[in-house]
């Protein structure tokens, strides 16, 4: 049994193409009680594959038990993922997915912009290049600084915002004025990060001007952008 989530996660995913539903079933059955702070997306993954497994009932009953328990999940993936296709039409599972928009309009209205930055690891001699890492759909700021994290060791500041749309619990996604809002991430970066070289201060009072965004470069990801400080090479960073 996978301790930490994210080898849960990777387990189920190498599973799941191979529809080997029943062995990541108990995979994830045993993962909720490793990780009850992610009750809500264990728990969906487990309604899924009951669903896959020809038991709507037991995929029903074990998601409307989690929103008993104060969970919820995502409404958007509740009405559209095929694999709770054999639910659509209950007028029970109608109202599971009411309950979910209620509290994530209630959780939405707590959101607040986020940032989140580390600095280069290595000695800055000139201005380090800034690399943005945007979470996909779904994610949050703190996943992908944790995988964007070996660009801080080829000495690039790295920098993670989170969308402001509140997809599910724990989840977040870019508004359709995603360009706005990194902006105003970036911006609030200028002010937050605490220097700790000349070069990153340089970095912080350069970055106020207004074309601060205009270079970009895909890494690769569908999801996942990075924009490089204007007077830097574009350069694929590697782990």
């Amino acid at each position: 049994m996978p301790q930490a989530f994210d080898d849960l996660q990777q387990q189920l995913f190498a599973l799941y193409p191979q529809k080997r539903y029943a062995e990541a079933l108990e995979l994830v059955r045993e993962g909720l009680h490793v990780h009850p702070s992610r009750a809500s997306r264990i728990g969906y993954w487990i309604a899924c594959l009951e669903c896959m497994l020809g038991k709507p009932d037991q995929g029903l009953a074990t998601m409307s038990e989690l929103v008993a328990q104060g969970h919820w999940f995502s409404p958007r993936r509740l009405a559209h993922d095929e694999d709770l296709a054999p639910l659509r039409g209950r007028p029970e599972f109608a109202e599971l997915i009411e309950a979910c928009e209620q509290r994530r309009l209630a959780e939405q209205a707590k959101v607040r912009p986020e940032l989140l930055s580390e600095p280069p690891t290595t000695g800055v001699e000139h201005l380090p290049p800034l690399v943005v890492a945007l979470h996909m759909m779904g994610g949050d700021a703190r996943e992908s600084l944790f995988h964007w994290r070996p660009a801080t060791s080829m000495a690039a500041l790295l920098a993670a915002p989170q969308g402001g749309e509140l997809i599910g619990p724990g989840e977040y996604g870019w508004s359709e004025r995603t360009e706005v809002e990194i902006r105003r991430h970036l911006e609030n970066l200028g002010t937050r990060h605490t220097p700790t070289t000349p070069g990153e201060w340089c970095w912080a009072e350069r970055h106020k001007a207004p074309d601060w965004l205009s270079c970009w470069h895909f890494l690769g990801n569908p999801w996942l952008l990075a924009a490089l400080s204007p007077w830097s090479e574009p350069r694929r960073l590697r782990s």
